[in-house]
């Protein structure tokens, strides 16, 4: 059996490429993205202009703990031991719940323990 021989032309030469497709996805890609962009919005706080803050330390007299050089702590002015500071600002605290707790290290005091 003898076979049949197909010339080649220039017109079976080109390769047509379908851009149809394509042009669907890009469409639908360009959608989604101007649909979910509406959709975004961005989270913020709302900041009044002249409200007086709400954390200002009160007119009560703050519990004040002073860190010295030597590991010596004193609260309210008196001596306490590192071990019962937790129980002496608790206390102070109990008595007055509104007061502030400021702890203020001097500079000659180990404040890396």
């Amino acid at each position: 059996p003898m076979r049949k021989f197909i010339p080649v032309t220039a017109a079976n030469d080109r390769a047509e490429v379908n851009l149809t497709p394509m042009l669907d996805v890009v469409f639908i890609m360009l959608i989604f993205f101007i649909v979910t962009a509406v959709f975004v919005r961005e989270q913020g706080l709302t900041v009044p202009e002249s409200s007086p803050p709400t954390n200002a330390i009160s007119e009560e007299r703050p519990i004040v703990v002073d860190v010295m050089a030597g590991r010596r702590l004193l609260v309210a002015g008196q001596e306490v031991d590192e071990r019962l500071i937790g129980a002496q600002i608790a206390r102070l605290h109990a008595e007055n719940p509104a007061a502030a707790v400021v702890i203020r290290p001097r500079a000659d005091a180990a404040t890396e323990w």
